[in-house]
């Protein structure tokens, strides 16, 4: 600013210079009768310079108005950088409150999704309860059908296939009591067809996935002694008295196993020609029956006696018990006495 007064002061003095030469030009030139009004015309420049002077801080705008225009200019430029940063805070308030609103509303959806997957779900689980269920009953159903049709025909082929149709499906449903119940079935037909290779097998592949029923140990129990009784092959021996063994354990009062194991003992006593083999079995058999007197419950007594009496009316397996009793008389009179004691206990019938 201050160069240009400088330079505006510098055109001024030139100005009155020039202007002082150009009268000094007029007054040598100028006519006699216009001369005499040098006077008042010299008084008129001398003012003008003289105002002039007196400015020194001379500018375009006056000084005061200078000042307010700058005071204007300043105010201007700062309000505009004002409203500038404010457009820019503006803007970005309302892109943040944007993203915010939509964060807002992605989870809003999210949340009614989710309410919504959950109440599906269990609306879902439901469905597949009810159907699951009904499934369950009319399998129930089946598997009644299946018994009457055994009972019926105990050695048809036809329901050996649906018996085992069925088994396939309980497995997938997961309902282990009824596996349970269809494995037992399909093992009774396994025994009345003397199939003690699938009878074996069912067990064994259903032994993770269900409870196996001491019955079901008992019939492929049975089985095995059936079929030892018939060629004496030691390996039906030894699957006899593993099921006898693990019915037992399963039960222990229950007496079914204790009474094949004994006809067991009268086979290997009555057909060996060993004397030391006739021995060991006589020997086992009395083992047994102590066994069974020791134990606090006649349960077992009263059970292994309905056993042995039920054999004794097979003319196979009658000789076998009629020889044991005729060679330990006290263990199987202390048996019988035992097995009687839960007769009068609980008023049954022998």
């Amino acid at each position: 600013m201050n160069k240009k007064r400088k330079l505006t002061l510098s055109f001024l003095f030139a100005g009155i210079f020039l202007l002082i030469g150009f009268a000094h030009a007029f007054e040598d030139n100028k006519p006699a009768a216009v001369y005499g009004n040098d006077k008042i015309q010299k008084i008129l420049i001398e003012k003008e310079i003289e105002n002039i002077l007196k400015e020194k801080n001379y500018t375009r705008v006056p000084n005061k108005d200078f000042d307010e225009y700058l005071d204007n200019k300043v105010s201007s430029k700062i309000n505009d950088k004002f409203t500038n940063w404010a457009t820019v805070i503006g803007i970005f308030i309302t892109v943040i409150a944007g993203l915010a609103a939509y964060t807002f509303n992605n989870k809003i959806k999210q949340l009614v999704l989710e309410q919504v997957r959950n109440q599906t779900e269990k609306e879902m689980q439901g469905i597949k309860k009810y159907m699951l269920d009904s499934r369950k009953y009319t399998l129930r159903s089946d598997l009644e059908g299946i018994k009457k049709r055994f009972e019926q025909d105990p050695l048809s082929e036809a329901n050996i296939i649906e018996t085992k149709s069925l088994l396939n499906e309980i497995k997938e449903l997961g309902n282990q009591k009824l596996l349970s119940e269809i494995v037992d079935q399909l093992a009774l037909m396994y025994f009345k067809k003397r199939t003690p290779k699938e009878i074996e097998e069912l067990i064994d592949g259903n032994e993770s996935k269900c409870e196996i029923l001491e019955t079901t140990y008992m019939n492929a129990a049975i089985l095995y002694s059936d079929l030892y009784e018939l060629d004496g092959s030691k390996w039906y021996k030894e699957n006899c008295l593993k099921y006898c063994t693990l019915a037992a354990k399963k039960v222990p009062h229950y007496g079914e196993p204790q009474g094949i194991t004994l006809i067991i003992h009268g086979i290997d006593y009555l057909n060996s020609s060993d004397e030391k083999d006739k021995e060991s079995a006589i020997n086992s058999a009395k083992e047994l029956i102590n066994e069974i007197l020791r134990g606090s419950s006649s349960f077992t007594a009263y059970n292994t006696v309905k056993r042995i009496e039920k054999d004794k009316l097979h003319e196979i397996f009658k000789k076998y018990i009629v020889k044991l009793e005729e060679v330990i008389p006290i263990e199987f009179t202390n048996l019988y006495d035992k097995a009687k004691e839960y007769s009068k206990e609980s008023g049954a019938q022998n």
